[in-house]
C-alpha cells in the first residue's frame, strides 16, 4: 500500500469514527437504554482499535520512508530518478553537485539537456534499449554540468515497472570517471613510450613470472636467441642457465623483496646452438602495495668478449 492511499483510507476511517461519536453522543442525549447503546459502543471501540493500528502502521511507513529518503539524499554517489523520457523527478545532493545545479532546479529538467551532443545521441539510444530490458550497467556517457567543462560518467540504469509491466521510472546511478579516464590515457601513453624504448633497445630485455616463465621479450632478445617471440614466451629462462650457475641465480632472485628489489648477477647462458655465453643482468622485482610479487624484469647484455678472464674461468 502506498503512503498516499493509506492516508486516504485513514481519512475515511476518521470520518466513520466521527460519525459514530456523533451518533453515540446523540443517543446519550436521548437517554436511550444501555441495550440500545451497546452496538454503537461496540462498533466505536472496534473502530478505535483499528484506528490505533492504522496510526502504528502509518508511523512505521513514515519512519521507513524518511530513512530511505535520507539514504538516497546523502548517498556518496549521484542518484537520479527520471520518467521513461528522461525528465528528472528526484535528485540527491551528490547528483546536484555533479551537475552543478541546485536540486530544486534539476526537478522537471530533461537529463538530455545536461549532456554533450555526443552523449545526447547515446542517451536517446539508451532510452530506446531500456524498453526491452530492466537494467544496463557500466555505460559511459559524456555529461555537460551547468557552467563547467564536460565530464565522463559511468552509468548504472534500472527500470521500475507497474503491475502491467509498463515502465514508469528510470533510476540512474552516476559516477564521475573523468580522472580515471585521464589516468588510463596517460598510462597508455607512457606504456607506448616505454614499449618504443624497450623494443628499440639493443640490450636484452624481458619480464618473467616468479618461476622464471617469460611473459615479454624485446626484439633484441628474439634476435639474440634466434627464435621468434612466440617460441620464447612461456619458456623458463632458468632452463637455459647451466646447472652450476642455476641454483645460485635462483637463490639470489628468491631473496628479492620490497626493501631490496634489485640484483645484479653475472652468469652463463646456453644458446639454442649449444654455445655457452657469459651475460650481465640487472634484475628488478616489482611488488603490489600489499607486498605481493608481481613480476621480475631483467635487462642484460652479453659480456663474453668484454671479460676474457671470466670466460677462461
Amino acid at each position: 500500500m502506498s503512503l498516499d492511499s493509506f492516508n486516504r483510507q485513514m481519512q475515511v476511517t476518521r470520518q466513520h469514527l466521527e460519525m459514530l461519536l456523533q451518533l453515540f453522543e446523540f443517543s446519550a442525549r436521548q437517554q436511550l437504554s444501555v441495550e440500545a447503546l451497546t452496538p454503537v459502543s461496540t462498533n466505536l471501540e472496534a473502530l478505535h482499535i483499528e484506528l490505533e493500528k492504522f496510526y502504528i502502521v502509518l508511523e512505521t511507513l513514515q519512519l521507513g520512508r524518511q530513512y530511505y529518503q535520507e539514504l538516497f539524499d546523502f548517498a556518496p554517489d549521484a542518484y537520479l530518478v527520471t520518467t521513461p523520457e528522461g525528465i528528472i523527478l528526484q535528485a540527491n545532493h551528490a547528483a546536484a553537485t555533479l551537475l552543478n545545479l541546485e536540486r530544486q532546479l534539476l526537478m522537471g529538467k530533461r537529463l538530455a539537456c545536461l549532456m554533450t551532443d555526443q552523449g545526447r545521441r547515446a542517451f536517446y539510444a539508451l532510452l530506446t534499449y531500456l524498453r526491452q530490458c530492466d537494467r544496463i550497467q557500466g555505460v559511459e556517457l559524456a555529461l555537460q554540468p551547468y557552467g563547467k567543462p564536460s565530464i565522463y560518467t559511468a552509468l548504472d540504469i534500472t527500470t521500475a515497472r507497474n503491475h502491467k509491466n509498463q515502465m514508469v521510472e528510470l533510476r540512474w546511478l552516476l559516477r564521475d570517471i573523468t580522472e580515471q579516464r585521464r589516468v588510463v590515457a596517460e598510462l597508455k601513453k607512457s606504456e607506448s613510450h616505454y614499449r618504443t624504448i624497450v623494443e628499440t633497445q639493443t640490450e636484452l630485455v624481458w619480464r618473467t613470472s616468479a618461476d622464471g616463465m617469460l611473459i615479454f621479450i624485446n626484439p633484441a632478445c628474439s634476435q639474440y636467441f634466434s627464435k621468434s617471440p612466440e617460441e620464447l614466451i612461456g619458456q623458463s629462462f632458468f632452463d637455459w642457465i647451466p646447472e652450476m650457475d642455476r641454483i645460485r641465480v635462483m637463490q639470489r632472485l628468491a631473496s628479492l623483496c620490497q626493501e631490496t628489489p634489485a640484483a645484479t648477477i653475472i652468469h652463463r647462458m646456453i644458446l639454442t646452438n649449444g654455445e655457452v655465453r657469459w651475460q650481465h643482468w640487472n634484475y628488478q622485482a616489482l611488488f603490489d602495495p600489499q607486498g605481493c610479487f608481481l613480476t621480475l624484469q631483467g635487462v642484460g647484455r652479453d659480456i663474453t668478449f668484454e671479460c676474457p678472464s671470466i670466460v677462461k674461468s
